[in-house]
C-alpha cells in the first residue's frame, strides 16, 4: 500500500499501491491520470471538463475526508491541495470510502451537489473503460410489451 499525504493536514490515507507509470494506450492509474484524460477530450466543451474534472477533485477529497473520519480526524481540506496520483482509480476501493461522506461534511450545502460530482465523475470513468456502461443491455420485450413499442 502506498500513503497519501494531504498538504492541508499532512495525515496519511493508504489506498492500493498504484506507482506504476501509465502510458497513453493504458487506462488511467489514478486520479491524476483521469484529470489529464479530461483535459484532452477535444469533442467536450471546457465547460463540460470543468465539470468532469471538478467531480473528480470532488471525489478525491470525498475519498480523503472520509478515510480521516474513519480515524477520527476532523476538518476539511481543499480539494485543490488533495494529490490527485496517490488516489487509484479503482471503483472498488473508492465505493469502500466515498460513499460513507455526507455532502456537508465536505463543505457541500446542497446534496445535488455530491450526486453531480459522483455522476460526472462516473462519467469519466466510464469513457476511460473504468467502469461498464451505465446501463445492462435490455433483453428483447415480450408479447405483452409489443404493442406499446410498436406504437
Amino acid at each position: 500500500m502506498r500513503h497519501m499525504k494531504g498538504l492541508a493536514e499532512q495525515h496519511e490515507i493508504s489506498f492500493p499501491d498504484t506507482s506504476v507509470n501509465s502510458s497513453q494506450d493504458s487506462p488511467p492509474r489514478h486520479l491524476a491520470d483521469l484529470a489529464a484524460a479530461v483535459a484532452q477530450w477535444g469533442d467536450l466543451t471546457a465547460v463540460r471538463r470543468g465539470q468532469i474534472q471538478t467531480g473528480i477533485r470532488t471525489v478525491a477529497l470525498a475519498a480523503h475526508v472520509a478515510l480521516a473520519r474513519r480515524r477520527g480526524e476532523r476538518g476539511v481540506p481543499n480539494r485543490r491541495h488533495i494529490d490527485l496520483r496517490a488516489i487509484p482509480c479503482d471503483p472498488p476501493s473508492l465505493n469502500d470510502v466515498i460513499f460513507d461522506v455526507e455532502p456537508a461534511s465536505i463543505g457541500l450545502k446542497n446534496p445535488a451537489s455530491l450526486s453531480n460530482a459522483f455522476s460526472h465523475f462516473r462519467y469519466a470513468m466510464r469513457r476511460e473503460g473504468l467502469l461498464d456502461d451505465k446501463l445492462p443491455a435490455l433483453p428483447e420485450h415480450g408479447c405483452a410489451w409489443r404493442s406499446i413499442f410498436d406504437k
